[in-house]
């Protein structure tokens, strides 16, 4: 339960961050992902992810992604639903827009000892960066609630960071 009230911190705390820096003016005309089909790459920092993503802007604020990731004896797979807010913000000079999203998570360890499986929730939140007109930057805080245990001595851990690469048609 502390875990919890700590994401939910963390998230508060970095959307209201995000909204000190919002603008007024500047980015919004450029930043438009609704109706784009993204490809790219991301990377799980603390929960061995590595690999490709696809997703799709149903408007400019509502989004669906997918995501494979895999590194040594892991595998992974996610579904996942975005909010994108509105108004940009000037991050190391690039425009930016604060998201959050949830969606559902599954891992495998094809472990020395065993296989170990688990599967859960993802609750995250992070920001989406405009690099060029269609190559965006994406880093975020993750909760998870895969129920994730290994013979292999292996911890899956509730928090991670993510990043990623993205480039939309």
């Amino acid at each position: 339960m502390k875990s919890r009230k700590v994401l939910v911190l963390a998230l508060a705390m970095m959307v209201w961050l995000a909204g000190l820096g919002m603008a007024s003016d500047g980015y919004a005309e450029d930043f438009n992902v609704g109706g784009r089909f993204g490809i790219g790459a991301q990377l799980n920092l603390l929960n061995f992810g590595v690999g490709p993503s696809v997703e799709y802007w149903l408007t400019d604020n509502i989004g669906i992604s997918a995501s494979y990731g895999a590194l040594s004896d892991f595998t992974s797979y996610g579904i996942r639903g975005n909010y994108l807010f509105d108004g940009n913000l000037d991050l190391f000079g690039l425009p930016a827009r604060p998201y959050i999203g949830a969606g559902f998570s599954s891992v495998t360890l094809e472990g020395v000892f065993s296989t170990s499986k688990g599967t859960g929730i993802e609750i995250y939140g992070g920001v989406l960066e405009q690099a060029s007109e269609n190559i965006y930057l994406r880093s975020e805080l993750i909760y998870s609630t895969v129920d994730f245990t290994s013979n292999d001595y292996i911890d899956y851990g509730a928090f991670s960071l993510g990043f990623g690469i993205v480039y939309y048609f």
